[in-house]
């Protein structure tokens, strides 16, 4: 009886990390995106200061959220994203905006991947 009872405890333990794990991801997803589809109004916008103050903020959120992706998210997708978002502020003050809306296209697709990667479905799990 007691090794049912650990083992259940030891599941609960690891339902509660995937849980953790995902509220993680979709919070760092949410704080990354919001910034990222700031600076593209921006740019759209012509603003190119504003769009490359709101990059450096998004660089600066993403290097704070790195870790903790990295806990639950293959390294390598997360160190593909931190190099898409580090390419954005050069770009920004270069006002090169065709470029630039381009790779904040890039960088919000790349989120949603990893995003929908991490979303647990019988795929994932198989």
């Amino acid at each position: 009886m007691s090794r049912i009872i650990t083992a259940c405890v030891l599941f609960l333990l690891v339902i509660a990390g995937c849980v953790c794990g995902q509220l993680t991801v979709n919070h760092c997803d949410e704080k990354i995106s919001t910034l990222i589809d700031e600076a593209n109004k921006a740019a759209e916008e012509g603003d190119f200061d504003t769009a490359e103050a709101t990059v450096i903020n998004a660089e600066s959120t993403f290097s704070e959220c790195e870790k903790v992706l990295a806990l639950f998210i293959d390294h390598r997708l997360v160190e593909e994203l931190g190099a898409q978002i580090a390419k954005l502020p050069r770009l920004a003050t270069e006002e090169t905006s065709d470029e630039f809306l381009s790779e904040l296209a890039s960088a919000n697709v790349m989120m949603i991947h990893i995003v929908r990667d991490n979303h647990p479905t019988l795929l994932n799990i198989l």
